[in-house]
């Protein structure tokens, strides 16, 4: 039974989570440009993006800071990740190099 959503994509790992529990088809894959994370979803028959911030750091300290955010972000989409995984989300395992 497909679920309905006011927001598409939906923004929350909670409600892709709900969706797929509900009985829709749903994966997500993920696209990196500096520190936002793109999501690339597709459920209820529809494709969109979201991008979320999992570190942030002041550009002006980007030598300084960069790499400790980076290792964060990463820490904070293997969280994602497991989730997706419980959920049985088809999703790519990307992470910040």
């Amino acid at each position: 039974m497909e679920q309905t959503t006011k927001r598409f994509p939906p923004n929350r790992v909670t409600d892709l989570v709900s969706l797929k529990q509900g009985g829709s088809r749903v994966s997500c894959r993920t696209s990196f440009e500096i520190l936002p994370v793109d999501f690339v979803v597709t459920c209820l028959g529809k494709t969109g993006h979201y991008e979320r911030c999992l570190a942030c750091y002041p550009f002006e300290k980007e030598n300084e800071e960069r790499q400790q955010k980076i290792g964060i972000a990463n820490e904070r989409l293997k969280l994602l990740y497991e989730e997706f995984d419980k959920a049985a989300i088809r999703h790519s395992k990307d992470y910040y190099e």
